[in-house]
């Protein structure tokens, strides 16, 4: 009876109309297109070292040489970016913690392309975890079409250039990805050190850990604190004080956008501080940045802290 009574309120589930299915059918077929035609028109600019994965394939290297004092060192990082990957102007800083360096070691005892094409292949199995931790969470997607959720994966353009780019933001969704089926599942000190471990984008976990600060899920702040800890001091260890300061110092350079060096990149920031930094350009948007920020957090704060994960409101 009980197996007769799902059946009937499964197969009593309201079809998706047609335009809903002929809108997922055809966005995602433009939107993989797209994603083709970017890679055969752009991918021999990257393997000539137009990506960002210069940064994290020359601070890999720098690592295992054992030039791991001069990592944060702008002459430093140019030459061994000119040296290792393809001459060029100016270098792309390496503005993460120092432990994800680390990673990239493996890596550096490649050459460049194939370093690149090994990543890619790291990124894919990346992704591949990230689906399949996910799917439970797609019935409705599937609903429409069985193939829809991992087409809609394919076609999401940040990850297509994430792939493109060489970036680490594929083994940043993973973690986080795993950190919400640790909180599923109620293991809220594992999800803590899961999204810890993302502390190579500081500017996206702590915000995340903040939240759980508000809401008082200790377990979780605990797991994060811990992580985030351990990996601050591996990097002081791996890099030194000094460059450690040095590091810090050029964090808040970029924030500014004071120097010739970093205003190519702020200049390119799809975030808060990129808009800021586009409509005053000219001179640094410091203060003008600090205070949107600072009035950002303070809204956000205020609306997590009424309304916590419940979804019911404090009085």
């Amino acid at each position: 009876m009980i197996r007769a009574s799902v059946a009937n309120v499964t197969n009593s589930r309201p079809e998706a109309p047609y335009y809903v299915k002929a809108l997922a059918l055809g966005l995602s077929a433009y939107l993989i297109g797209i994603h083709l035609w970017t890679w055969i028109l752009t991918l021999s600019l990257f393997l000539g070292g137009r990506s960002d994965f210069r940064q994290l394939y020359t601070a890999g290297y720098m690592v295992r040489s054992g030039n791991a004092h001069e990592l944060y060192e702008y002459d430093a990082q140019l030459h061994f970016q000119n040296r290792l990957v393809s001459p060029g102007d100016i270098a792309l800083p390496f503005n993460h913690l120092a432990y994800e360096a680390l990673l990239f070691v493996p890596f550096s005892l490649l050459s460049y392309r194939a370093a690149y094409f090994a990543l890619l292949g790291f990124n894919l199995t990346g992704l591949a975890i990230t689906f399949k931790l996910l799917r439970p969470g797609m019935k409705n997607l599937a609903a429409i079409y069985r193939w829809l959720p991992p087409a809609m994966f394919l076609a999401f353009l940040p990850i297509a250039a994430a792939l493109l780019q060489g970036q680490d933001s594929i083994l940043l969704l993973t973690l986080l990805a795993a950190a919400l089926v640790s909180l599923h599942s109620g293991r809220e000190l594992a999800a803590g050190v899961l999204v810890g471990l993302g502390l190579f984008k500081f500017q996206i976990v702590i915000p995340i850990a903040l939240l759980y600060l508000i809401w008082r899920r200790w377990r979780f702040v605990f797991g994060f604190a811990s992580s985030a800890l351990a990996e601050t001091v591996a990097s002081i260890w791996l890099v030194g004080t000094s460059q450690f300061i040095t590091y810090a110092r050029s964090l808040i350079t970029l924030g500014g956008g004071v120097h010739e060096v970093t205003k190519p990149v702020a200049n390119l920031m799809a975030n808060l501080h990129g808009l800021v930094f586009r409509a005053d350009g000219r001179k640094s948007p410091r203060l003008l940045d600090c205070g949107c920020h600072c009035n950002f957090v303070g809204h956000c704060s205020t609306t997590c802290s009424v309304f916590p994960p419940n979804g019911r409101a404090q009085r």
